[in-house]
C-alpha cells in the first residue's frame, strides 16, 4: 500500500511539475508578444517619421524649383508624389503657392493629382490664384484642373476683399478660374 502511495505522489508531482512548464511557457510567450509589440511600435513610429521628412524634402524641392532634386526623389520612391504633409498639402501645392512655374509643369507630368484638396479644401490652382500666379494657373487648367474649390461664401470673401483693396485684376483672376 506503501508503494501506490508513493507511486500516487510520484504521478502528482510530475503533473505538477508539468503544470508549471506551461505557465512559465504561457508567461514567456506573454512577455515576448509584449516585447514584440513595442518593438513593432517603435518601428511603425520610426517608418512614419522617415515617410513624414521623405515629404517634406520633397516639398521643400518644389517650394524651391528643384527639380533635379525632385526627379531624384520620384526615382527612389515613386509613391511620395502625391504624398501629403500633416496638413494635407502635396509638393503640387507648395510648388503652385510660390509661382515654381517649373516644378507645376514637371510634377503634372509626372502625374501629381492636379485637382488634390489639402486639409482646408484649398487645391493648387486655389493656391495658385490666390497667390497671383496666372501663369501656374493656366497650367494647371491645361492639365484639367477643375473650379477654385472654396465654398461659396468664402469666394464671396475673397471677392468683396478684393473689391474693398480695389483689386480688379484680382476679381478677373477669381471669375476666370470660377
Amino acid at each position: 500500500m506503501m508503494d501506490n502511495m508513493e507511486e500516487d505522489e510520484e504521478e502528482h508531482s510530475l503533473v505538477t511539475a508539468s503544470e508549471g512548464d506551461d505557465e512559465a511557457m504561457d508567461m514567456n510567450h506573454t512577455v515576448e508578444a509584449a516585447i514584440l509589440s513595442g518593438i513593432e511600435q517603435k518601428l511603425e513610429i520610426l517608418t512614419r517619421r522617415r515617410k513624414s521628412e521623405r515629404i517634406s524634402r520633397f516639398c521643400s524641392a518644389a517650394t524651391r524649383g528643384e527639380i533635379e532634386k525632385l526627379e531624384r526623389y520620384i526615382r527612389v520612391d515613386v509613391a511620395i508624389i502625391n504624398d501629403s504633409d500633416m496638413n494635407g498639402r502635396t509638393a503640387l501645392h507648395c510648388a503652385a503657392s510660390e509661382a515654381q512655374v517649373g516644378a507645376v509643369s514637371f510634377l503634372l507630368e509626372a502625374r501629381a493629382n492636379v485637382n488634390v484638396q489639402d486639409n482646408y479644401k484649398n487645391t493648387p490652382l486655389n493656391d495658385a490664384v490666390r497667390g497671383k500666379h496666372d501663369a501656374v494657373a493656366s497650367l494647371l487648367k491645361k492639365f484639367g484642373a477643375r473650379s477654385l474649390s472654396r465654398p461659396g461664401f468664402e469666394m464671396g470673401v475673397c471677392m468683396c476683399e478684393s473689391a474693398y483693396e480695389g483689386d480688379k485684376d484680382q476679381i478677373q483672376r477669381l471669375l476666370r478660374n470660377n
